[in-house]
């Protein structure tokens, strides 16, 4: 039996919780951090991440299909973490 991460504290006042820990360890990549979308703009989109709120680009693929661009509230898997 696997061992949930305990959710990151940063992130709890955002509506992080241990349901969302469990998901994250399955699916998570090695390295990246789970983020919350705060904002979105045409290019760019705010974050806030367990080390504070960050200002950052959207993937190539979210220019060409708006489908795939994140929304406010949208959980979002940020590689390099």
């Amino acid at each position: 039996m696997s061992q949930l991460v305990p959710p990151p504290p940063a992130l709890v006042a955002l509506g992080w919780d241990s349901m969302r820990s469990e998901e994250w360890s399955a699916v998570a990549p090695p390295g990246a951090a789970p983020g919350r979308v705060v904002r979105c703009e045409r290019t760019v989109f705010n974050v806030a991440l367990e080390r504070g709120e960050e200002t950052l680009p959207l993937a190539p693929a979210m220019h060409r299909d708006p489908a795939l661009r994140p929304t406010t509230g949208d959980w979002v898997v940020v590689a390099g973490g």
